[in-house]
């Protein structure tokens, strides 16, 4: 629209200047919702770390646990741990055997 006139003015309130009040706001929400996206993913990729973090050490002090008590202890399950005597093996099934026809159903 500039290119045909920057003063354009097509009357009824038609200016450039109301035409380009929407797109400069849209531009500018645009803008800051990109910003707020690129810290809201810092903030998560942070959040990621740290939980990390804490999971390596939680893993060590259950090793720490398992280590001084015995990873059959109560103080063991207390920790978080299962204890190998409430531990359950599974139980492997076997498939079904195809019925020789070539045909399931």
């Amino acid at each position: 629209m500039q290119t045909i006139d920057t003063n354009l003015d097509l009357g009824g309130g038609l200016t450039l200047v109301v035409y380009s009040a929407p797109i400069d706001d849209g531009r500018a929400k645009i803008t800051a919702y990109n910003q707020q996206s690129a810290i809201a993913e810092e903030k998560r990729a942070l959040s990621l770390e740290a939980d990390k973090k804490l999971k390596a050490l939680a893993s060590r002090f259950l090793s720490a646990v398992a280590g001084r008590y015995g990873k059959d202890s109560e103080e063991y399950a207390k920790a978080g741990g299962t204890r190998t005597s409430e531990r359950h093996r599974s139980r492997r099934t076997t498939p079904p055997k195809p019925n020789g026809s070539g045909f399931e159903g």
